[in-house]
């Protein structure tokens, strides 16, 4: 996918009555953040998206991604996402609602962005696919932390 600023694709254009539709526009969204910034890009495909207004997006993690969640939420994490969310939705403000989920969601709400990093969605996973994982955090006494 090509950058909007490189006039690879138009960028969207939003009128002030007008809100974007963030659903079609959060998949060009992560994908250019993971050209961008490849950290930020794969930490925030995570998220599922669950709601929007003219001045927020409310973003959902499960709770198998606490990392994701927490990284996100840092000051200069959050403030870069806003900032390029603002250039890209062509918006003058926009803040980030974050919640991380107490209960794991039903399987037909599992609506995540699918993650184009190459990373797996959770070391539990990784760790019970790789018997080599294991081997290495019983030799160095290491724990997943979750």
């Amino acid at each position: 996918m090509q950058d909007y600023r490189e006039g690879g694709f138009e960028k969207p254009q939003v009128e002030k009555e007008n809100l974007p539709d963030i659903t079609l526009m959060w998949p060009s969204f992560i994908e250019q953040l993971l050209l961008d910034k490849p950290k930020l890009g794969s930490l925030l495909s995570q998220a599922k998206l669950a709601g929007f207004s003219s001045g927020f997006i409310e973003l959902r993690f499960s709770p198998s991604f606490k990392f994701q969640f927490q990284e996100l939420n840092k000051k200069p994490n959050r403030d870069e996402i806003c900032r390029r969310l603002r250039s890209f939705m062509n918006l003058p403000t926009i803040d980030l609602r974050m919640t991380l989920e107490t209960d794991s969601p039903d399987d037909n709400d599992l609506k995540y962005f699918p993650s184009k990093a190459g990373f797996e969605r959770s070391i539990n996973y990784e760790t019970e696919k790789e018997p080599i994982i294991k081997a290495v955090l019983e030799i160095f006494d290491g724990e997943v932390i979750e």
